[in-house]
């Protein structure tokens, strides 16, 4: 045997360590083969490193640092590291190729927070005398999955909990993940959803349920129930099946969870899913005879105004930036992620989720700091900085792992999200025959929109002018709408009623959108 094989035949590890101990990363001893990259062992192991460029090396989130051994330095690295991360050790994951033994740290993800409306039970319509019936309410989210365990007979909450979507090592946003299942990698990705959730169920810790009901958008919805996605990213943009799913537990996760019925909550189109129509009936769209507007500030950026007459639904595309994504040093909303800012004397004081140390910057902190860097001039309407902050950025905070900034190309990501959700509403508003101060209530759903500063969004331009004193934070409408599902008969009714009235806007094929879109890139000059 030559050297060659021999070396190909010997076993090669990667140790893994975490920032803390963890049943994940307590030193573990990973087997790889010469010419992997770091990222793919992870995965393969059941440790899925935040990529929400989807493995292009571009967006320089998936870093490890070596703490012995040898990974050669990538052109990505280079591009997207400091000569000083470099040093220290710094390496992007999705580029770092394995050719030695090598033990390196990873950094541990958070318990992201649940935006349950907790604190909101719901009346029942089903009574049980003897004892407790219990289900279980999901949303999965592009970016985060949420359950919550039921008592069918109080409508009370018994347990929430809350997790980072794990295929988003595949991609911040829908059509990465969507690009990911037509590359190859579609039974991965419906394995780690299903995997997920019924780890998740059974950290529940129940023996019986009486059900399971799931909000979702349409792509989540199709890699779960294992649907193709090609017609979802070509055009004309046709899904599957968008209708109301009854399925089982036992089809869906096997025998790892309780037997039980699951329903799937019907979707309007490919980009405006389960999770909108769930948000629209629990916000009274199927009941109201005034015109509203609903919006989830999330990656996808769906919006919806109208009645139970006639609705109009539209995707912005608006990006991930507005859940931390896209954003050089952004998070998701995990405890000591920086959630809202002021800028005084050119020093920035900043709010953290839970009030821990700073670990990075989520969406409603990333649109604090460019509504104050506007008011402070640090930046000007067009989106550009002082000239001393162009090349370094500003800086924000200090992290256990170096300092907190906010850059040039993140307020850029910033306004290309910001005028895409305003260009849409705008135009959303115009096709439905309304003007701005005909709308009567304005629902702010999803992550972002419950920790969102109302006037700074105005401030940006984010959000019209007009409404600024009739907007609601809803909150997670789309886990809400679950439960509701499973405590009120008639939710599915409402649901497919709140369907059959609406119609989607395409705003590709919308020549004004992108006039619209060009105007709204600029920031707007309302300040409070």
């Amino acid at each position: 045997m030559d050297a060659g094989s021999i070396r190909k035949a010997a076993k090669m590890y990667l140790t893994v360590i975490g920032e803390k101990e963890s049943k994940e990363t307590k030193k573990r001893l990973l087997t790889f083969e010469i010419g992997e990259t770091v990222t793919q062992v992870l995965r393969r192991n059941g440790i899925f490193p935040a990529m929400p460029c989807g493995g292009r090396g571009t967006c320089g989130k998936c870093r490890v640092k070596v703490v012995n051994g040898h990974l050669p330095v990538t052109e990505a690295d280079n591009r997207l590291l400091t000569k000083e991360q470099r040093k220290e050790g710094l390496r992007l994951g999705c580029k770092a190729i394995l050719t030695e033994n090598v033990t390196i740290q990873v950094e541990e993800e958070a318990e992201y927070e649940v935006l349950c409306n907790d604190s909101k039970t719901i009346e029942c319509q089903k009574q049980k005398e003897d004892g407790r019936e219990l289900a279980i309410a999901i949303d999965i989210g592009t970016t985060t999955i949420a359950l919550q365990l039921l008592d069918m007979h109080s409508g009370e909450t018994v347990r929430s909990l809350g997790e980072l979507n794990r295929q988003r090592s595949y991609g911040a946003d829908v059509v990465s993940r969507i690009s990911a299942c037509n590359n190859g990698a579609e039974g991965e990705l419906r394995k780690l959803i299903r995997s997920q959730i019924a780890d998740m169920i059974l950290r529940m810790d129940v023996k019986a349920l009486a059900k399971i009901v799931i909000a979702a958008n349409t792509t989540m919805c199709h890699i779960l129930m294992g649907y193709r996605c090609e017609t979802l990213g070509s055009y004309p943009f046709k899904p599957v099946n968008i209708k109301t799913i009854l399925t089982s537990s036992e089809v869906l996760f096997g025998d790892q969870v309780p037997r039980c019925p699951v329903e799937i909550i019907p979707g309007i189109s490919t980009y405006v899913g389960a999770d909108i129509v769930s948000g629209l009936v629990t916000c009274g769209f199927a009941k109201s005879d005034r015109v509203n507007v609903l919006i989830d500030l999330g990656t996808n950026g769906e919006m919806a105004i109208g009645n139970r007459e006639h609705i109009l639904v539209t995707s912005a595309a608006a990006g991930p930036a507005f859940e931390g994504g896209n954003i050089t040093c952004g998070t998701g909303s995990v405890p000591g992620a920086i959630s809202g800012a002021k800028i005084r004397y050119g020093i920035a004081r900043v709010e953290t989720i839970q009030n821990k140390n700073p670990v990075g910057i989520c969406g409603s902190g990333v649109l604090e700091l460019a509504a104050e860097l506007l008011k402070n001039q640090i930046i000007d309407e067009d989106g550009t900085f002082l000239e001393k902050y162009m090349e370094k950025g500003f800086p924000v905070a200090i992290s256990s792992t170096g300092k907190i900034v906010l850059t040039q190309k993140d307020i850029r990501e910033i306004q290309m999200a910001k005028s895409a959700v305003y260009s849409a509403l705008c135009l959303l508003v115009k096709r439905y025959g309304a003007e701005l101060e005909d709308v009567d209530t304005v629902y702010l759903a999803g992550g972002f929109g419950f920790h969102v500063n109302i006037e700074k969004a105005v401030a940006i331009g984010l959000l019209p002018y007009e409404w600024k004193d009739k907007i609601v934070v809803a909150g997670n409408t789309s886990l809400q709408g679950a439960k509701e599902a499973i405590l009120k008969k008639d939710f599915l009714q409402r649901a497919e009623a709140v369907v059959n009235v609406s119609k989607e806007i395409s705003l590709a094929l919308e020549k004004e959108f992108n006039q619209y879109y060009m105007v709204n890139m600029h920031f707007s000059k309302k300040q409070e």
